[in-house]
């Protein structure tokens, strides 16, 4: 029989989401509240404008997490992800569903999504959509885009995040 540490040894191993912890939000969200009504209303200068801005792409990217787990869960890819090798770090866009769904199953690449800035490495198609939506919903406008980007460079963020060498005694 397989102990119960092992079990979770194995969990842990497979992976787990990768969510932004809720210490980015600050108590009930105010980070973003703050944020929000910073880059709405245009305030020429704020204290920690570069982790506000971060507050935000972070819950955006917690959003689309949610969403993706709901949908497909984080070993199915849909056309157009950005998927990203575990061994090297190397970045594709996913063209063949079933070829690389199985390699999420196995461990060897992870989805990565969005955090939206200028930098951000673009998904495609039914991918790119569906994060689209998610930045569309907050209707900013033009200026409060250019501001988001003046202060966070973007990228993307795997969304698992695995325990490697566990051991316990």
């Amino acid at each position: 029989a397989v102990s119960r540490m092992e079990l979770l040894r194995q969990s842990l191993s497979n992976g787990h989401p990768n969510y932004f912890g809720c210490q980015r939000f600050g108590r009930g969200g105010r980070n973003l509240v703050q944020v929000l009504r910073w880059i709405t209303n245009g305030c020429p200068r704020i204290k920690n404008a570069r982790f506000l801005v971060s507050a935000l792409q972070s819950g955006i990217f917690n959003a689309w997490l949610g969403q993706r787990l709901q949908r497909e869960g984080l070993e199915q890819a849909i056309v157009g992800d950005l998927l990203r090798k575990r061994d090297t770090g190397g970045l594709f866009l996913c063209e063949d569903v079933h070829v690389d769904s199985q390699r999420l199953k196995v461990g060897e690449l992870d989805i990565c999504g969005p955090l939206f800035g200028p930098k951000m490495k673009a998904a495609n198609f039914d991918a790119a959509e569906r994060e689209h939506a998610l930045v569309d919903r907050l209707a900013l406008s033009d200026r409060s885009r250019k501001t988001v980007a003046k202060f966070g460079a973007g990228g993307r963020r795997p969304s698992r995040v695995c325990a490697t060498d566990l051991t316990y005694a």
